[in-house]
């Protein structure tokens, strides 16, 4: 066993911080430690000096022994090297100095219990009591606490999981979510009988009542707390359709020591933020405190009131902006609706808007004229082929012998070849002119034809007016007919004694019968299609 160094100090007290490159034994212990008492043992099976060797198993045995009457509790301080972490658990490493080194181990129960990773060259202080491991005749500190030189263990945890998730790009503001506006359902991870909980609740409950409220509850401090939150946030995340669909999680908890917010700055709780397909808010502690879960989630609020208070809106301030929306909606429409009126009287003053069909009137007729005479033209060219075609059948019949009948069906072949080029030039010319009718009239616009329809419009209601026959009756003039057949009486012999004559006057008729006069001419039967005038004047009259 190698000697102890002289630069080991032995006290009660642990005077920290230690100084660099050193190592300091801190034993607990009631009694100075004494060197002389590191000795064989009387009665043990080896013999004295000089009677004979002693066998390796003895020696280590011996220094077994020797070691166990050492105190069981020293704080070491050095720097990690060789630093291995086994499949079982368990850490392997070496404690050094600048003037020496002294393997360590760290068995996985106590190494579960560590808040950050330990690695080559960080500088810590090793609690455990020493031991010899008689395998390999070594000794070795086995370890039950590791804590980092300088800094807090909390600290240093912090540190290194934040540098962690940084290089993974959990924390880049690319890849936050925007929180809802008006969240139907939130869902709040946080412990039941918290104060959290009822905070959230109160404040909610005060801005936007409306809002349902889903609680995982989730231990928040203490062992397993980290565990607890990330299986809350996955369960809402999995049942959140089952349970009506959650619109944002609130994640968090009230204030408290670093050591009570730690469940926050756990791994598994900002994977578990990470991996949710719903926008994450998070709510721990005071304004002061920051959080991995902070860092990882879509928004950080200062305590869980104000994290209510991000993701619901108040619904004073609502109330007024819907206000003010719909006085500003109201006199917006107003001054549309003014424009709009503005703009249909201005329509109004163009007789296209006020009689679009009297437009189209004439063009139409013009297309079924010009249809008309397509028809009939086609009509007539296939009619003189066919009295062709028949007087060539007729010829044709006529000439007996096969070689003039072959010969004069290949004319008629040509004939109707022809006759069929013919038909379908004449088509497309027909189809040409209607083509170019149709663009005239697409180039004569409703603004240019407009006017000369409407002078010719009124030429027509004058002529009309001055054929009015009303007119003519309200001169004095009146219109006479018999009763019985309605016949129109131009002469005096048309009215015997007896007859019952209809006069027609300006404002209505007037019946009367005939006291003298010629004798009733015999009765005849009336021809087809009546008296030409008596027709014409019931023609609309």
């Amino acid at each position: 066993m190698p000697p102890i160094p002289d630069r080991v100090a032995v006290s009660r007290r642990c005077p920290f911080p230690l100084p660099a490159r050193s190592v300091e034994c801190h034993i607990v212990s009631r009694k100075p430690f004494n060197p002389d008492l590191i000795q064989p043992p009387p009665g043990d099976d080896a013999d004295g000096p000089g009677e004979g060797p002693v066998s390796v198993a003895q020696l280590n045995a011996m220094v077994k022994r020797a070691l166990a009457r050492l105190p069981q509790r020293l704080a070491v301080a050095g720097e990690i090297s060789n630093f291995t972490r086994a499949a079982s658990g368990h850490l392997y490493f070496t404690l050094k100095d600048e003037q020496a080194a002294v393997r360590c181990v760290m068995w996985r129960s106590s190494a579960a219990r560590l808040k950050f990773s330990p690695d080559d060259g960080l500088a810590v202080i090793a609690f455990g009591n020493v031991d010899l491991y008689e395998a390999r005749g070594e000794y070795q500190l086995y370890v039950g606490r590791l804590t980092p030189q300088g800094r807090g263990e909390l600290e240093l945890a912090f540190r290194q999981l934040h540098e962690k998730l940084d290089k993974r790009g959990w924390f880049a503001s690319e890849r936050k979510r925007p929180i809802p506006f008006l969240p139907a359902t939130i869902g709040v991870v946080t412990s039941r009988t918290g104060a959290a909980f009822h905070d959230i609740l109160k404040t909610l409950a005060i801005r936007w009542p409306g809002v349902r409220v889903v609680l995982a509850d989730a231990r928040v401090q203490g062992e397993g707390a980290g565990e607890s939150i990330a299986r809350a946030i996955a369960l809402l995340n999995r049942h959140a359709v089952a349970i009506g669909g959650v619109d944002v999680l609130i994640v968090g908890r009230g204030g408290g020591s670093l050591e009570d917010l730690w469940a926050f700055n756990t791994e598994p709780v900002a994977e578990a933020i990470f991996r949710s397909a719903i926008p994450v808010v998070s709510a721990v502690g005071h304004e002061v405190d920051t959080t991995i879960a902070d860092l990882v989630a879509d928004a950080r609020a200062a305590t869980p009131t104000a994290a209510a208070q991000l993701v619901v809106p108040d619904r004073g301030e609502i109330r007024e902006r819907l206000a003010s929306a719909r006085s500003l909606l109201a006199r917006r429409m107003s001054q549309q609706l003014a424009d709009l009126r503005t703009q249909l009287r201005q329509c109004e003053r163009f007789e296209a808007f006020r009689r679009p069909a009297a437009m189209l009137r004439g063009p139409r007729q013009l297309l079924d004229e010009t249809s008309a005479r397509l028809t009939a033209a086609w009509r007539e060219t296939l009619h003189a082929a066919g009295a062709r075609l028949a007087d060539l059948a007729a010829r044709l019949s006529r000439h007996h012998p096969r070689a003039a009948l072959i010969g004069r069906w290949r004319s008629l072949d040509a004939i109707i070849g022809r006759l069929r080029w013919a038909a379908d030039k004449q088509n497309r010319v027909a189809e040409r002119r209607l083509t170019g009718r149709v663009a005239r009239f697409d180039r004569a616009g409703p603004r240019v034809r407009l006017p000369k329809l409407a002078d010719r419009l009124a030429a027509f209601e004058r002529q009309l007016e001055a054929y009015n026959p009303r007119r003519v009756l309200k001169r004095g003039y009146s219109i006479t007919r018999r009763k019985r057949d309605g016949a129109l009486l131009t002469a005096s012999a048309q009215a015997p004694a007896g007859e019952v004559l209809t006069t027609e006057l300006a404002d209505g008729t007037v019946q009367s019968v005939v006291a003298g006069g010629p004798p009733a001419p015999p009765t005849r039967r009336k021809r087809d299609g009546g008296d030409g005038d008596a027709d014409q004047m019931n023609l609309g009259f």
